[in-house]
């Protein structure tokens, strides 16, 4: 063969290829590259990784050696040559491996080992970094990078500034970000509006994904049952009256002093309104209204009982004081 395999190879031309040779990898037992078969051409002047070699079942000397060229999650089935004396396919340099970080990531040294500023690390020790636990990157240093052949990250602790320290890749690590749960089993939540919530799901990932049929929940409290559960650094909720699993995002607090849902209740000559924290009581008496209302502390519990009786005090008041006069003038 002209290569090996774990060579790095740029296609000449694609028209070597084998788009529908599907029993190639069971007759050359690799059916562990089957699944990633594209079925079709890789492009041309594109760099792609030998990963197996095989041969063709039938024409072997004719097709012979066979290369697998894998690239992403696809694999494809190509001939080296697209005649004896044309080669499809020609030796190349491995691509360069992209940065491990990019500017404005977080991140947290673990050894200091660029030559010459090993002992150099302000923004860490002095500019806030250990005390918030982590370094934004800044950029790549070109000149340092190229000088010690790896790349060479600056690293700063304030978000907004153009300075920082120097590290190699291997001094880094990613800082994992400390997840702190908004609500706990039992927390009063309202569902937010359908719009917002395509909006946060627009905007990226959500926890326990969004469906339709959670749109029906919008505006509604619920209560919290358990949780948090948590999902590629995101928090979700499970609560009652549903299975749905909830994205911290789409929930807001419902504050304890106000009633679960607005509502109005007629009893009679009486009429209750509820409505957050208030509650309103209306009292029909010889073709006058009487009203009188209660509000609810905001470091007091939401009761309904409470509400009503003292809004219906207060109804009752300019009620009674209006039969009181009525009396005096017979």
């Amino acid at each position: 063969p002209d290569f090996k395999v774990g060579d790095w190879v740029e296609v000449i031309n694609n028209y070597c290829a084998f788009t529908s040779y599907f029993s190639f990898f069971k007759e050359n037992k690799l059916e562990q590259f089957a699944n990633q078969y594209a079925a079709s051409a890789p492009q041309d002047g594109e760099k792609y990784k030998i990963i197996a070699i095989g041969k063709h079942s039938e024409c072997p000397d004719l097709y012979g050696p066979l290369y697998v060229l894998g690239k992403g999650d696809k694999v494809y089935i190509v001939n080296g040559h697209t005649t004896p004396m044309e080669p499809a396919l020609k030796l190349a340099e491995p691509p360069k491996p992209e940065p491990k970080f990019k500017e404005g990531d977080k991140v947290v040294p673990i050894s200091k080992t660029v030559p010459g500023w090993g002992d150099k690390a302000p923004n860490w020790n002095i500019r806030g970094g250990k005390e918030q636990g982590f370094l934004y990157v800044r950029r790549i240093d070109s000149e340092l990078t190229g000088e010690h052949k790896a790349t060479v990250y600056v690293c700063g602790a304030p978000e907004e500034d153009m300075g920082g320290d120097f590290y190699f890749e291997s001094d880094l690590t990613t800082y994992i970000e400390t997840l702190s749960p908004k609500f706990k089993p039992g927390d009063k939540v309202k569902i937010k509006s359908v719009e917002e919530m395509e909006t946060i799901r627009d905007a990226g990932p959500v926890c326990g994904g969004l469906s339709s049929e959670m749109f029906s929940y919008a505006g509604k409290v619920l209560e919290i049952k358990d949780g948090p559960e948590t999902r590629d650094n995101l928090i979700g909720y499970h609560v009652k009256t549903n299975g749905f699993i909830w994205d911290e995002r789409f929930l807001e607090p419902f504050p304890i002093n106000h009633c679960p849902e607005n509502k109005i209740i007629k009893d009679g000559p009486t009429t209750f309104i509820f409505n957050g924290p208030v509650t309103t009581c209306i009292i029909e008496f010889a073709d006058t209204k009487f009203k009188g209302t209660a509000k609810c502390n905001p470091s007091d519990k939401w009761d309904e009982k409470t509400g009503k009786i003292l809004a219906m005090a207060r109804a009752l008041r300019p009620l009674l004081d209006a039969i009181e006069k009525g009396l005096r003038q017979c």
